[in-house]
């Protein structure tokens, strides 16, 4: 049901105007809500996850540094 609407749909009408969406409008502003915070949240544990990788590197940095192939 929301897929047709979703193609119209304007989140900045989610601000504040919600009744200018319709009868749909809570349900399409949640759902949009809702893949905002999870790629947000996608992108946190995208940068900890490269974090972690950047320490890993650093340990043996200076040692690897100075090694010839």
């Amino acid at each position: 049901g929301l897929a047709d609407q979703i193609a119209t749909f304007d989140p900045k009408l989610c601000a504040g105007k919600v009744a200018e969406l319709g009868a749909a409008g809570p349900q399409l502003c949640s759902a949009y809500a809702e893949g905002l915070r999870q790629s947000m949240v996608a992108t946190v544990l995208f940068f900890v996850l490269a974090a972690l990788f950047y320490f890993l590197a650093s340990r043996t940095y200076n040692r690897d540094k100075y090694t010839t192939a």
